[in-house]
C-alpha cells in the first residue's frame, strides 16, 4: 500500500535508486518528441495552414467536412500532445517514482502502437464519405486507446514497485493520466456516432453535444493537469521559487479536478435539456481552474525574474514566465467568454 505525503511541501530527495531508474529510462524521449514534432509541423501547423487558407479563398467555413477538421485536431492533439506527455513520461518519470516505468521493449511497442492508432484514425476520417471510413477510425481508435491504457497500467504499476510516498504533483500526473484514457475512449466513441450518422444534422447534433466536453477533457484534464503537476514538481528545484506546501496542493488538486468534471457534465446537461441555467455552473467550473492553478503558480510571482539557487537567471525561465502568463491571459478571456458573447448580441 502506498503512503500519502502529510502537511510537509518537502519532495523526497533523491536517492541511488531514482537515479539508476532514470538512467535506465534515457534517452527514452527521443521517438516520441520527433514523432510529435512531425506531427506537429506536418498535419498540425502545415495542414492547419492549408485548411485556413483554402477556407479563406472559399469564404465558407463549409467547405470541409467536420471529419476532416477533426482530423487535423487528432494530429494535434494526440499526435502532438499525447506523444510528448507519454515521452516525457518515460524519461523523466521513472526517477521520481524509483522505479522504470516500462522496459525498452515495452515502450518501442506502445509507440508503435500510438503511431499505427493516430494515423490510422487520421486515414479512417479522411475518407469519409466512403462506408470504409468507420471501420477504419474505430479500428484506429481502438488501437490508440490499447496504447493509452498501456501506458497509464504501466504508470500505476511502477508507482506502486517503486514504494514511493504519493506526493501531490503525482497525484496531478496520475488524474491527468485517467483523462488522458478518457478522451481516447470518448473520441472513439465519438467517432463511432458522427462517421455512422445519416445526414448532416445528426453530425451537427452529435459534435455540438459531445465534441466541446471531449475538448475540454483533452486540454483542461489531460494537458493541463500534467503541465501543472510536473511544474510544482521541478520549477522549484530550478529556480528560487516557493513550493506550495502539500495541503494546499491536494486542494488545488481536488479543485481543478472537480471543475474539468463539472464543466463536462453541466455542458452535456445543457445542451441535452436546453437549459441554460446549467451554464452557470460552466462559468464557476473555469473560476475553480483558475482558482486551483493560481494556488500553485500564483506565489511564484511571473512578472519577476526567476533566479537560480546561485542568483543567475538563464533563457528558460523567460519561456516558463511568458507561458504561464499566457496562460493566466487565456483563463481570463475564458472567464469573460459569456460576457463578451453577450455584448456582441446586443451589438
Amino acid at each position: 500500500m502506498c503512503k500519502i505525503a502529510s502537511n510537509s511541501a518537502s519532495i523526497v530527495p533523491d536517492s541511488e535508486i531514482r537515479q539508476e531508474a532514470a538512467r535506465r529510462s534515457s534517452h527514452a524521449y527521443r521517438p516520441f518528441f520527433l514523432a510529435g514534432i512531425l506531427f506537429m509541423l506536418l498535419a498540425g501547423a502545415g495542414w492547419g495552414l492549408l485548411l485556413v487558407i483554402k477556407f479563406a479563398i472559399a469564404r465558407d467555413y463549409t467547405e470541409f467536412s467536420i471529419h476532416q477538421l477533426n482530423a487535423h485536431g487528432r494530429a494535434m492533439i494526440s499526435g502532438f500532445v499525447n506523444l510528448f506527455i507519454i515521452g516525457f513520461a518515460y524519461q523523466a518519470f521513472s526517477g521520481l517514482i524509483a522505479h522504470p516505468i516500462a522496459t525498452p521493449r515495452t515502450r518501442l511497442a506502445t509507440f508503435v502502437l500510438l503511431i499505427v492508432g493516430i494515423i490510422t484514425s487520421i486515414i479512417g476520417q479522411l475518407l469519409w464519405p466512403h462506408r470504409a471510413a468507420w471501420s477504419v477510425t474505430i479500428i484506429g481508435d481502438s488501437i490508440e486507446l490499447l496504447a493509452v491504457t498501456a501506458f497509464a497500467i504501466q504508470l500505476v504499476s511502477a508507482f506502486f514497485k517503486g514504494k514511493t510516498t504519493l506526493q501531490p504533483f503525482l497525484g496531478f500526473i496520475f488524474i491527468a493520466t485517467g483523462f488522458m484514457v478518457l478522451q481516447s475512449l470518448g473520441a472513439l466513441l465519438l467517432n463511432t456516432k458522427t462517421l455512422a450518422a445519416e445526414s448532416p444534422m445528426e453530425i451537427v447534433y452529435y459534435v455540438s453535444i459531445y465534441q466541446p466536453p471531449l475538448r475540454n477533457i483533452q486540454f483542461h484534464g489531460t494537458a493541463l493537469l500534467m503541465i501543472i503537476g510536473v511544474a510544482h514538481r521541478l520549477l522549484p528545484n530550478f529556480y528560487d521559487i516557493p513550493r506550495a506546501s502539500n495541503r494546499t496542493t491536494w486542494l488545488a488538486l481536488a479543485i481543478c479536478t472537480s471543475s474539468v468534471i463539472v464543466e463536462g457534465v453541466f455542458f452535456i446537461m445543457m445542451r441535452l435539456t436546453e437549459n441554460p441555467r446549467f451554464g452557470a455552473a460552466i462559468m464557476l467550473a473555469w473560476i475553480g481552474l483558475l482558482i486551483g492553478v493560481l494556488m500553485i503558480v500564483g506565489r511564484w510571482r511571473v512578472w519577476r525574474t526567476m533566479r537560480d539557487r546561485n542568483g543567475r537567471a538563464d533563457r528558460m525561465q523567460k519561456f516558463v514566465r511568458a507561458s504561464i502568463i499566457w496562460l493566466g491571459a487565456a483563463w481570463i478571456l475564458l472567464v469573460i467568454l459569456p460576457l463578451w458573447s453577450r455584448f456582441v448580441a446586443n451589438t
